[in-house]
This record gives structure tokens, C-alpha cells and sequence, in this order.
């Protein structure tokens, strides 16, 4: 099997030659947000203003406050955890 022919592959060269030497058009650096999708983004937070309760470093700790628990280890028969019917076959 040979490859394309030969016109092909001079045309494929020129259009190849002819790419390398044009120059990209210059883009600004600022982009924007079309107003259509800057509707859509209503629902984010403002990252000025923290939420309410939010306090910066300590986030929610003032509104939830850390609860400490003691480790619980169930009490097992054995090797098998019964779920309240000792009469019956264990898991």
C-alpha cells in the first residue's frame, strides 16, 4: 500500500509551509462574562461578606460548637454483634 498521491502530499506540504508562517491575531488579556451568564450566577456567595455565623478563622464554631464523645465500644458475645434477641441465630 503506498501512501497519497503525490499532488496530495505538495498540496498537504504548501498548506502545512503556509500555516507555519501566519501569525496568530492578538488577544486582549480581560476577559468578561456575557450578561446572560452572569444571570445565572445569582446563587453564589459574595466572598465580601461571610455568611451569617461564619467567623473568619474559626469558621462555624461560635454556631455549632464541638462536642467531645466518649469512644463507645459496643459489648460484643464473643465475636457477634447481637441486635436484641439473644434467642435467636447471631449475624
Amino acid at each position: 500500500m503506498s501512501g497519497p498521491p503525490l499532488s496530495e502530499q505538495t498540496d498537504l506540504e504548501t498548506i502545512q509551509a503556509e500555516s507555519e508562517q501566519q501569525t496568530l491575531p492578538q488577544q486582549e488579556k480581560v476577559f468578561r462574562v456575557a450578561s446572560r451568564v452572569r444571570a445565572k450566577l445569582h446563587n453564589l456567595p459574595d466572598p465580601t461578606n461571610p455568611p451569617l455565623g461564619f467567623v473568619p478563622g474559626k469558621g462555624y464554631d461560635a454556631v455549632f460548637p464541638f462536642i467531645r464523645l466518649p469512644h463507645l465500644t459496643p459489648n460484643l458475645n464473643g465475636d457477634w454483634v447481637q441486635f436484641g434477641m439473644p434467642d435467636l441465630e447471631p449475624n
